[in-house]
């Protein structure tokens, strides 16, 4: 090497660099994090409100289906009375319409003779059964088969 070189190297002090000290930026960056994780846990909060609440809406949305099969079955029921001389005696209800009662969880009781006919499909939400007769359909707590679907209650 020459002597440039040697007086360059020679003059320079050889330093290491400072060590940061933390800084308000550091404080902001964990403000930011923890921010954050806070949003996280809310939201995952309410997503599980949100699921709970949904959970009855799809019972009821069941229930709505199994009135909407008994009001289906029974329409059939009437045009099969009109059909065969004022009578309901042979009826049977439709095994596409069962086979949904079935996937709902539900169960269909049913008694069609003469001039009678009634239908009882067990609700999901509730103990209760969806009475649908000659007359009127209602909501029922038992199968009454023998005497058709019970005339509402008005107060």
């Amino acid at each position: 090497m020459n002597n440039q070189t040697d007086q360059i190297l020679t003059q320079q002090p050889i330093s290491t660099p400072p060590v940061k000290k933390p800084t308000s930026s550091t404080a902001v960056v964990l403000i930011i994090i923890g921010s954050i994780i806070g949003v996280m846990i809310i939201i995952g909060i309410l997503s599980v409100m949100v699921t709970a609440s949904l959970g009855g809406a799809k019972d009821k949305a069941k229930d709505v289906k199994i009135k909407s099969d008994v009001h289906q079955l029974r329409a059939m029921a009437e045009t099969y009375y009109s059909d065969n001389k004022d009578s309901y005696t042979g009826w049977k209800p439709d095994q596409g319409i069962l086979s949904d009662l079935a996937n709902q969880k539900s169960t269909l009781q049913f008694v069609a003779k003469d001039q009678k006919i009634a239908l009882f499909a067990k609700l999901t939400t509730d103990n209760n059964y969806y009475c649908s007769d000659e007359i009127h359909s209602i909501v029922v707590s038992e199968v009454t088969l023998d005497k058709g679907c019970p005339l509402p209650v008005i107060n």
